[in-house]
């Protein structure tokens, strides 16, 4: 026996069949199983396994060899990790996210593996601001990532593209972005908060006093019977105001009318 084999092999051949356990989250067989089993049937097509999930959170895998079973737990813990804030990963851009209403780009989302991804938000992609995602990051671009944020209620994981840039060296593509001057003034520039205080100025400037369709001022009419007439004094309704205006206006006159009195409403001398 001792000519054959003279002590244990330290691993099985990986060619020999074998059998291991694994424990995740009660909470996360949902997501191993997926839709219909979904996600355990990709796995078990994909490394040729047979997978066993208990309700307390074990997984037994049962492979033909270790190959299979390498490829089976890599995948199921990629499924079932907890993402933790300050993690790192490297992953693909999935998509570019625009807004509803203005269509600007103010992100990207990014694939974390096993079946979840964040979003980088366009303040988190360099040091500076820039004006749109593209000029920095491209679909289907390989990028590194640093996990800032976690939304369990809402199932979202907030990304950092800077945060995930070495201490100290400069970005070249944050850097092009920003010395670029056909990409237009970049939006943290002196010029850019100057030509922004020159338009929020003149806005200011050219509002009216008084929006239109506003309520106008009723006549106030007076009686006087000492000459059996009525006197009238007109309040003219407020109009617009330009104050960027040259010359301010004058108050407007405020004229008095005079509306002769019937006869039927004079009165009778006795």
């Amino acid at each position: 026996m001792n000519a054959a084999i003279s002590e244990a092999r330290k691993d099985l051949s990986p060619y020999a069949p074998r059998i291991e356990t694994m424990m995740i989250n009660p909470e996360r067989i949902g997501d191993l199983i997926g839709p219909g089993g979904k996600i355990i049937n990709k796995i078990i097509e994909e490394t040729n396994v047979q997978i066993d999930i208990e309700d307390d959170g074990s997984v037994f895998i049962t492979a033909e060899d270790g190959e299979g079973m390498a490829a089976a737990k890599k995948m199921i813990e990629a499924i079932t990790h907890e993402i933790e804030v300050g993690e790192r990963y490297e992953g693909e851009v999935l998509k570019i996210v625009t807004d509803r209403n203005k269509g600007t780009e103010i992100g990207a989302i990014v694939d974390l593996g096993g079946g979840k991804d964040g979003m980088v938000h366009i303040s988190n992609i360099c040091g500076g601001r820039i004006n749109k995602v593209t000029d920095v990051i491209k679909e289907g671009e390989i990028i590194q990532v640093v996990v800032v944020e976690i939304d369990k209620e809402r199932g979202r994981i907030g990304l950092s593209r800077k945060d995930a840039l070495p201490k100290g060296e400069p970005d070249p593509k944050c850097e092009a972005v920003s010395a670029d001057p056909s990409r237009g003034e970049h939006r943290g520039s002196s010029s850019a908060r100057a030509s922004e205080k020159k338009r929020t100025d003149t806005h200011r400037q050219t509002r009216s006093v008084r929006p239109a369709g506003g309520p106008r001022r009723t006549p106030r009419v007076t009686h006087d019977d000492s000459d059996h007439s009525t006197t009238a004094r007109v309040q003219p309704s407020t109009g617009y105001v330009d104050p960027a205006a040259d010359e301010t206006p004058s108050a407007p006159i405020k004229p008095r009318v005079r509306i002769p009195v019937p006869d039927r409403f004079k009165k009778k001398n006795d």
